[in-house]
């Protein structure tokens, strides 16, 4: 037990001062162990960030609806929040999306019904995020248990379900994907989706979590070589952060 010693976490957690602190390095420990240099001035930034992200949320009322202007502002900030961009720049692999406003190609449609097939477990991208312009990573995310693996009703078996809000007119670029990883109800098997073509991973403009409106963020997996909506990755604690996906 020696050199040990408890430490009163309610109480830094209580202190504004303490608990900024205490993210700070946690935010830069996280980095680390994901192999990414974070100096403190960044994590400074990225813990303002958060702060701000759950100011708007706990600020937004009851049964908003948003116009698609607003839907077009949202998508654009998450990934300026995601990418840890400036408005303007460019993101690999898509330069056209230099504000991060994915563009459907007109052969992608939102389908009309859907069915649940099992758990979400993980996702696995390819992003800019935290580089300079072309200079990429590879991430993976493990998803929070009660994450759902979505697909067209048809595509797989699966239980029909019902999302409790409509499909965006605007998403938000994430970045390449390049896997998934899924439990199935049928067989309870972990199971990994290969990706064959070229892929996105979006996400819904929203970007954060609000209490108010369980369930409404969400990824989406697109196959740009005619395949449309390979998959749909709906969770009530999934949200879109600048440290990347969480929940």
């Amino acid at each position: 037990m020696g050199g040990q010693r408890r430490v009163a976490i309610h109480d830094i957690l209580d202190d504004p001062e303490e608990r900024r602190e205490l993210m700070i390095r946690t935010i830069i420990a996280t980095q680390a162990r994901e192999g990414v240099e974070t100096t403190r001035e960044e994590a400074e930034r990225a813990y303002e960030k958060i702060r701000a992200e759950l100011r708007q949320c706990a600020a937004a009322p009851r049964g908003m609806q948003r116009n698609d202007e607003q839907s077009l502002r949202n998508a654009m900030a998450t990934f300026q929040r995601f990418h840890s961009r400036k408005p303007g720049e460019a993101v690999y692999p898509f330069d056209k999306s230099s504000q991060g406003v994915f563009e459907l190609p007109e052969f992608v449609e939102w389908p009309e019904e859907i069915a649940c097939v099992g758990s979400a477990a993980r996702v696995m991208y390819e992003s800019d995020k935290w580089h300079k312009r072309h200079d990429t990573t590879q991430y993976y995310h493990d998803h929070d248990k009660g994450v759902k693996f979505i697909v067209p009703e048809g595509a797989a078996e699966g239980e029909p379900i019902e999302l409790p809000y409509g499909w965006p007119d605007e998403v938000m670029l994430i970045g390449q994907c390049i896997g998934f990883v899924v439990v199935p109800y049928a067989t309870g098997e972990v199971t990994e989706g290969i990706m064959r073509g070229e892929n996105v991973l979006v996400a819904s403009p929203d970007g954060w979590v609000d209490a108010k409106r369980p369930n409404r963020i969400f990824l989406a997996i697109i196959n740009l070589d005619g395949g449309g909506i390979e998959g749909i990755i709906d969770g009530p604690n999934l949200r879109i952060t600048a440290h990347g996906i969480e929940g």
